[in-house]
């Protein structure tokens, strides 16, 4: 896979041939239209030539567009550096010769291939091939317009010509040759002519410095051999050779005959093109000017240019990544939650941007919600109910205070760090030293459940962010403006002035925002595609010098229902489309209550949803927390937009009224069950702390259901009334326990080494849970309940989970099968876009 395409190994069935299937990227595909491209593509199907890879075939299939070459059985140019480094003399030469003359081939046919590089270069027998001709040609010029109003750049970074990397749309020939010249220099001197840690310092660099001259890489290079390539890496275009023929003459007689030969002093190795060093002074000057110094003093590279920079981050080998992420103040290193398998406890990771692979932190385990400090020598996180700061340079980690579970946090450069509990409703602070976490009593805020924090540059004011709204409130302040409706999504902060925010149509949109003024203004600029936001919360880290890193894929993008018998065979699956994300089975087995922006109800034999209707207005938002009645005609659900009670829909005839309200207006009440006598609906109050309470049906009151020190959640009565099961931390980490009801005495504990959402048989002699791998276990209640031992036994080894680490289940009545709601198959790629603010219209 790679910025533009991922590439599959497939089967001609027609003609018994293995070959390799190209397949551009969803937003890429969009983005294009499959009628020009394929139109565009066929001029590339006429180019035949020894040292030209072929192409068999193109087309387009459920909006994704492709096209089919020979399999070469061989290797990549870029394989055999990784093995062998440098090449050796002659095997450089005559490889950039038989590319030179395959791109003279295609240049006298007006064929520009804009691609250069390693991995386009295959090797066969030990000659070149080179791949994918003429493409980048067809997706420039199937885009159209398109393509220049996104300021997308196709090349690679480290071959890009300089007049690539401006941004310009008419490339020549002489784009190639540099390409060319940059991909004979690696072969040489083991790396290429420019590097750096991200893409944007490596563009700054083709605009603006000399390589290093060969000879100090590698002294054996011949005097003549080195010259050719110097003058083909050429800023200006009129400096390099004429044509990729009197390149391929140059290395083949060793000669520079025909070209200007550049000066070998020091001075001649640092000149610059004066107009591209001096636009870059200008952007420089322009930057300071509107006062985005922060950014640029902790910037380890600059966006120079208008060309975007699209790529992909893939996690480690056995690797999984969660949605919590954040980018460095320079936007060099991205620090990311990881998981080593199920059931492995979460920690942190850092990947620098330029490398391949994740460098673990220890005595990180657990942790959650990671955020830097302002010089990126240190990162705060949440673990084991406490806010913890870990020293880059030392690995020391320190605990600041007492905290719960965090959603989100920052850091601020007056030493004050902000953060929102997942589940609360106000943002605390406390000082990056440490101290005791207190709470910021601003007025105006609605809600910040499932919110985010984030300090914007001069450390004072900062943005606080929930699923529906974002203020900006400054420290020492306890008002806050309302900034922007966010529509069911949180909103970033990014340099200069823009808040990104997922629209409507799943996207990725940059809007600039007048602080002063506490409003939006200019249009909205689409970024990316396929946007998640799991719970409203954007997967979006963004730096302040035009780097940001997103989650794409469908995770808020619908569900798969899954039954699975005991012994884990599968035996049907439905597609939930509706945006949903709390379940509840009918106590019958045959129907699944869906929450989310709606309230729907799924017949799983017929696989119809039907939606609730005649809600009020106030309600149509985050139905959510579904339980039914005892006899299934009836379902309690909760509501956060507006306030937090709880309401009651009657499916005979499909109305809606008020049920009860939460007994503390800050904090939202979250059914969990309905009594077997349908007296009583146990509720979780959420916020700091979570915590049990009960509704009586009959007198309309409220009450504690229990006291327990630690937090709980997924509560459940029993069959017969007599026991609850339910979920707590109290431990330090969550376990299944049993209570008798009235609660009295010491609970039970039923899970041995983890466990999560308890479930009943329908006869109540089974209660089941999931164990922190993903299977789901049983224990036998009468055992339980008796005071004797019993080991778990495994029902479901191996639940359907693939990459994927959230799921619900629940039983159906009879024990036999399990029913897994499931995020679709998700992409554990996170996509990298650079100098995006291009595509914003800067």
């Amino acid at each position: 896979a790679g910025g533009m395409a991922t590439v599959y190994l497939a089967e001609d069935l027609k003609h018994h041939r293995r070959v390799a299937i190209k397949v551009l990227h969803a937003e890429l595909s969009a983005l294009l239209g499959p009628e020009r491209f394929l139109r565009e593509i066929e001029l590339t199907a006429n180019l035949q030539h020894p040292h030209i890879l072929p192409l068999f075939d193109s087309g387009s299939a459920d909006g994704l567009l492709y096209y089919v070459m020979p399999f070469v059985e061989g290797e990549t140019l870029r394989a055999r550096l990784e093995r062998e480094r440098q090449l050796p003399i002659a095997d450089a030469v005559r490889i950039a010769t038989e590319v030179a003359d395959a791109l003279a081939y295609a240049h006298e046919r007006s064929v520009v291939h804009r691609d250069i590089k390693p991995e386009n270069i295959l090797l066969q027998n030990g000659h070149a091939l080179v791949a994918d001709f003429g493409i980048a040609l067809a997706v420039q010029q199937a885009g159209g317009q398109r393509m220049t109003q996104t300021g997308l750049s196709l090349g690679t970074p480290q071959y890009m010509s300089p007049e690539q990397a401006m941004g310009e749309r008419d490339i020549g020939p002489r784009s190639d040759v540099y390409s060319l010249g940059a991909v004979t220099y690696e072969m040489l001197a083991g790396e290429p002519p420019f590097t750096g840690p991200n893409a944007q310092a490596i563009v700054a660099k083709v605009l603006t410095v000399s390589p290093e001259a060969l000879s100090v890489k590698r002294a054996t290079v011949p005097e003549a051999l080195e010259d050719a390539v110097a003058v083909a890496l050429q800023k200006l275009p009129a400096d390099r050779f004429s044509s990729a023929s009197a390149f391929a003459a140059a290395l083949s007689t060793q000669s520079v005959s025909g070209a200007a030969r550049p000066a070998r002093t020091a001075a001649g190795r640092s000149r610059r093109a004066p107009g591209i060093a001096m636009a870059a002074l200008m952007l420089t000057a322009l930057l300071v000017g509107m006062g985005i110094t922060y950014g640029w003093q902790r910037a380890r590279s600059l966006s120079v240019g208008r060309g975007i920079v699209l790529s992909t981050l893939r996690p480690s080998s056995g690797e999984e990544w969660g949605t919590s992420f954040a980018l460095s103040p320079d936007g060099g290193r991205l620090v990311a939650v990881v998981r080593t398998g199920k059931g492995a406890a979460t920690k942190l990771a850092i990947r620098p941007l330029d490398q391949l692979t994740d460098s673990p932190l220890p005595g990180t385990d657990g942790a959650s919600a990671p955020f830097w400090s302002p010089d990126g020598k240190a990162i705060g996180f949440f673990a084991n109910h406490q806010l913890k700061v870990i020293d880059l340079g030392s690995g020391t980690v320190r605990s600041l205070c007492t905290a719960p579970t965090g959603n989100s946090g920052s850091w601020s450069t007056k030493n004050v760090i902000l953060y929102v509990p997942l589940d609360a409703t106000q943002a605390y602070r406390v000082p990056a030293a440490g101290g005791s976490c207190t709470r910021l009593a601003l007025r105006g805020i609605v809600s910040t459940t499932e919110g985010t924090v984030q300090f914007l540059p001069d450390g004072e004011h900062f943005l606080i962010s929930s699923s529906d709204h974002t203020w900006l409130g400054r420290l020492e302040s306890d008002a806050v403006t309302l900034l922007h409706d966010n529509n069911r999504t949180s909103s970033v902060f990014a340099a200069p002035d823009y808040l990104l925010f997922a629209g409507s149509d799943e996207s990725l949109t940059a809007q600039r925002i007048d602080l002063r003024a506490g409003a939006l203004i200019g249009l909205p600029h689409r970024l990316l595609d396929r946007i998640s936001h799991p719970n409203g919360v954007l997967s979006v880290a963004a730096s302040l010098n035009g780097v940001l890193v997103a989650h794409t894929g469908p995770v808020d993008g619908g569900r798969v229902a899954t039954t699975v018998g005991r012994g884990s065979a599968a035996t049907d699956s439905l597609t939930i489309e509706e945006d949903s994300w709390t379940y509840r089975l009918a106590h019958d087995g045959r129907r699944l209550a869906l929450g989310g922006w709606a309230l729907w109800t799924l017949d799983l034999a017929r696989g119809i949803t039907n939606v609730a209707t005649s809600v009020p207005d106030s309600l149509r938002e985050t139905m959510i927390y579904p339980v039914w009645s005892p006899d299934d005609t009836a379902i309690a659900f909760a509501n956060s937009y507006g306030h937090y009670g709880v309401n009651l829909l009657d499916l005979r005839t499909n109305r809606v009224r008020g049920l009860f309200e939460s007994p503390d207006a800050t904090r939202p009440a979250a059914p969990q069950d309905w009594s077997p006598d349908g007296r009583s609906i146990a509720f979780l109050l959420r916020g700091p702390r979570v915590e049990p309470w009960v509704y009586d049906v009959h007198t309309r009151t409220t009450h504690p259901l229990f006291t327990e020190q630690g937090d709980v959640s997924a509560i459940r009565y029993s069959p017969d009334g007599r026991w609850i099961a339910y979920q707590s931390n109290v431990t330090g980490s969550d376990e299944i326990y049993l209570r008798s009801l009235p609660p009295s005495g010491v609970p039970i504990r039923v899970s041995t080494a983890g466990g999560r959402m308890p479930r009943w048989r329908g006869d109540g002699r089974e209660l089941y849970y999931a164990a922190p791998n993903g299977a789901v276990l049983a224990v036998a209640i009468g055992t339980m309940v008796s005071g004797a031992t019993s080991a778990p036994s495994v029902v479901v080894p191996v639940p359907p989970l693939g990459r994927r680490t959230y799921f619900d289940f629940d039983a159906m009545p009879d024990g036999r099968s399990f029913v897994f709601v499931l995020p679709p198959p998700e992409d554990p790629s996170l996509t990298l876009m650079q100098n995006w603010w291009a595509r914003a219209g800067r």
